[in-house]
């Protein structure tokens, strides 16, 4: 049954539960601190208070198999106390589970652009690594206990050097973009010129006056 085989893989352990009558209760647990508990309600609808002991969860989430639902979890349930409440609905198997995987995923900052390397909102979840490149910029966001690894990437913007808006007697040829790459430098003054991003990212216009 998918209520067990989903959830209770190999080198899981079986352990104790008090309680009698229904629901029919099992619970197990992994070294990592994932557990799933499996109540078995076969007759009609009833609100059940399960409590933990030497397991810790700020919630479980609720996966049921009812004569209206294959193995669908449900909306999350807060552990208090060291308990939580649920409604088992009739003639059903729901299997609470709570797992410490956590997987990598990518912040904000992923497919973004930026005139230099983003230091904030690398991962939403998991860890991030050290940024790799002058632009784009890569990095990875690791998860942890077994969670998967999330690559992410920032854009290069252009973006104007210190040349530009100043006034020179000829044509600036240095300073001209702080990021991205230089065009060539049009006009007799003023003078014109773009700073191309890389990788998707932002080309910007900028100028210098004629003295």
């Amino acid at each position: 049954m998918g209520n067990f085989s989903k959830f209770v893989r190999p080198g899981w352990q079986r352990i104790g539960v008090t309680g009698s009558g229904t629901p029919l209760v099992s619970a197990y647990k992994y070294s990592d601190g994932s557990f799933a508990i499996v109540a078995i309600n076969p007759g009609s609808a009833q609100r059940t208070t399960f409590s933990l002991s030497g397991l810790g969860a700020a919630s479980v989430t609720p996966w049921v198999t009812s004569p209206s639902l294959s193995l669908v979890a449900q909306t999350a349930v807060s552990v208090s106390g060291s308990s939580f409440t649920s409604t088992l609905p009739a003639t059903s198997v729901t299997t609470f589970y709570h797992s410490t995987t956590v997987n990598g995923a990518c912040g904000s900052a992923n497919g973004q652009g930026f005139s230099t390397a983003p230091t904030s909102n690398l991962c939403s979840a998991g860890t991030a690594s050290g940024i790799k490149g002058t632009g784009p910029w890569t990095w990875t966001c690791t998860g942890s206990n077994g969670g998967t690894t999330a690559s992410c990437s920032a854009n290069l913007d252009g973006a104007c050097g210190s040349a530009n808006g100043e006034s020179f007697l000829k044509a600036p040829t240095s300073n001209l973009c702080s990021a991205g790459k230089a065009s060539k430098v049009t006009g007799k003054g003023p003078w014109h010129w773009t700073c191309a991003g890389s990788n998707g990212g932002t080309t910007v216009s900028c100028s210098a006056n004629l003295k």
